[in-house]
């Protein structure tokens, strides 16, 4: 198999895969999910992102039909019916199968979806350089779930492709006038400002990205000063060094905002940082 699909129990390729059409996933996007990258079966921080699946589970109400240590030995099984080479692993849980009504289901088991795919990682892609675009963020204020609802995700993530950038970076418009930076398209970001890592704190205006915590645990182990406050769109600009964390990209460096070149005047600060959470991450994964 190159790619793997599972629901429910059943197994296929991904494009083989067929679910039914009364899955409240697709009527309201009524779930969560969560992934994470693979490489030579071993799956990164597995822990930490079931953790975050059964809170976000727990945020919408929908109870799981299964343990965390059953998911978790379900995903390494699933793993290891591909190649030992670098996947992505999804997984997403919805309400159920019902007719379309608002109100939950009263007699519908939760549908579990899990899908494998190759998703290359190096070290070139991972250390190259990264372009931003901004905008303001009119998304719902359930951003630390981790719902399937990621339509304006999407589209900003889509704007920033036909700018040829890499990334959207969203920040509120707050009511004395400035505007406080949140978080991307599908990325955490962070800034070094003054000699210390500055990082939005874990609120319902952000997801408290596994990534993120892996980035603030090695500044600390390099006694790098973390400083989770809010920060505004103008320190964004005016930072040393802004970084992107996802489950794909550890700690990515960003050195142009808008068009304008930014960032990349701290690579005593940055570098060291980069390569520690990089080390660490193919560390866990040989």
């Amino acid at each position: 198999m190159q790619t793997l699909a599972y629901y429910n129990g059943k197994i296929s390729e991904i494009d083989e895969m067929m679910i039914p059409l009364t899955d409240r996933g697709n009527y309201f996007g009524d779930g969560v999910y969560d992934a994470t990258v693979v490489r030579n079966y071993r799956i990164f921080g597995v822990d930490e992102h079931i953790e975050r699946f059964f809170n976000s589970m727990a945020a919408v109400e929908i109870q799981p039909p299964f343990t965390r240590d059953e998911l978790k030995n379900l995903l390494q099984e699933l793993v290891e019916k591909l190649a030992p080479t670098s996947h992505l692993v999804y997984w997403q849980i919805t309400r159920g199968s019902a007719l379309r009504a608002h109100q939950y289901p009263v007699a519908s088991a939760p549908n579990l979806t899990v899908t494998i795919m190759p998703n290359p990682v190096t070290r070139e892609l991972q250390m190259r350089n990264h372009a931003i675009r901004t905008e303001e963020d009119i998304r719902f204020y359930m951003a630390n779930v981790k719902t399937l609802n990621l339509l304006p995700n999407v589209l900003a993530f889509e704007r920033a492709v036909q700018a040829g950038v890499d990334e959207t970076v969203f920040y509120r418009k707050l009511a004395d006038g400035q505007t406080r930076v949140t978080e991307a398209a599908h990325s955490n970001i962070h800034i070094i400002l003054d000699g210390a890592l500055v990082t939005a704190p874990a609120d319902n205006l952000i997801l408290g990205g596994i990534a993120r915590k892996h980035l603030l645990a090695a500044a600390h182990e390099l006694n790098l000063p973390v400083v989770e406050r809010a920060y505004t769109l103008a320190e964004l600009q005016r930072a040393d060094e802004i970084i992107l964390s996802s489950s794909g990209l550890f700690a990515g460096r960003v050195t142009e905002i808008d068009g304008v070149p930014a960032g990349g005047r701290a690579s005593e600060l940055f570098l060291p940082l980069q390569e520690r959470v990089i080390d660490e991450w193919f560390a866990l994964t040989e």
